[in-house]
């Protein structure tokens, strides 16, 4: 019984898999013929292609072809679990269709790895294989209840939003606002209207919005789709998102540099009337009109008023002046910071 849990278990860091559908995990091939060793076993015997156990073994130890296609079928119907330390909500452990990669390392799809509270930093998760009889419909119906999770929270889309908010804000501002000349009569009729009734579901039969997509609206999108179609057409449209998101967010190459930093031209003044107003509120103190209590609450109150004030102004300056701003892209789109993050660094603290 000590040996079951090093037969039916491996541990290996974690990569992203962008060409791996929602359902699925890379599993290294070092992996997958261990636990799948007595599956392989069993098929090898029953091919006629091992006489006993012991030949089979050796067949696997050298690696030869034949185990490797016998362990592609094995592994079709068998989903493993994946779970990584500290297992502290239900989303920690996680049912997946692995499929062989090359290299060391597990494959996870990008959409995933919030659930686990993971990144691909060098965390390491752990593949478990069920062998009893169950097994197999148990965990299908793990990768079912990953739909109840994901209606409560949907999972969580940065690089994604990143890419589709810039493609659908580009076209907005082009169509909505006549930000810039128009060389088709009708742009999105291309590709960028193709792309948006992938992310709006054509077949789903839900009110077309055409409007920006950011983070949130993602969300509200999938808990819709999961909620009207089930979680297998709502996989296959979050792919989609994915493969969409990936191409415009390599393609418009965000990245961040000081003079993206643009300060709204009232900072100056706006700051200078708070610090006249502080010093007339101290002159009250200092001869006796205001007391200590009421010249800190006063204080508070101007500051914080300025401030307020200087981030409606950011967001107004970032829309008007630079949409296509990379640190107002990231906020905004939700892939990255918010509002508060952008007020400090243009703003004030």
């Amino acid at each position: 019984m000590l040996g079951k849990r090093v037969d039916y278990s491996g541990r290996s860091v974690i990569i992203v898999g962008p060409s791996i559908s929602l359902h699925r995990c890379g599993l290294p091939r070092e992996i997958a013929i261990e636990l799948f060793q007595i599956f392989v076993i069993c098929g090898l015997i029953r091919q006629h292609l091992a006489s006993n156990i012991g030949v089979a073994k050796s067949k696997i130890r050298e690696k030869e072809p034949i185990v490797w296609e016998i362990l592609q079928e094995v592994m079709q119907g068998h989903p493993v679990l994946l779970n990584r330390a500290l297992t502290l909500h239900r989303l920690g452990i996680q049912a997946f269709q692995p499929i062989l990669v090359e290299g060391r390392a597990i494959c996870l799809h990008p959409l995933v790895y919030k659930g686990f509270n993971a990144d691909f930093g060098g965390d390491q998760m752990v593949v478990h294989k069920r062998i009893n009889l169950d097994s197999p419909l148990w965990l299908r119906w793990q990768l079912d209840q990953r739909a109840i999770a994901s209606r409560e929270a949907p999972v969580e889309v940065h690089y994604e939003s990143l890419g589709t908010y810039h493609e659908i804000y580009e076209h907005y501002l082009i169509i909505e606002k006549r930000k810039f000349p128009i060389i088709d009569s009708n742009p999105l009729s291309n590709s960028t209207r193709r792309n948006m009734e992938v992310l709006m579901a054509k077949r789903a039969n839900l009110v077309f919005h055409n409007k920006v997509i950011d983070r949130t609206a993602i969300k509200r999108l999938i808990s819709r789709l999961i909620d009207n179609f089930g979680m297998a057409y709502t996989s296959h449209i979050l792919d989609q998102v994915k493969t969409l998101g990936f191409q415009q967010a390599t393609a418009i190459s965000i990245s961040l540099g000081i003079d993206d930093l643009l300060t709204i031209p009232s900072k100056g003044w706006l700051v200078q009337d708070a610090e006249q107003q502080s010093l007339i509120l101290e002159k009250h103190y200092h001869y006796g009109n205001v007391h200590a209590v009421e010249k800190l609450r006063q204080s508070i109150e101007i500051w914080y008023a300025t401030s307020e004030y200087l981030r409606q102004e950011v967001n107004l300056n970032f829309r008007m002046t630079e949409p296509f701003n990379p640190v107002h892209i990231m906020s905004f789109s939700g892939a990255r910071g918010n509002v508060s993050q952008v007020h400090q660094l243009v703003g004030m603290r």
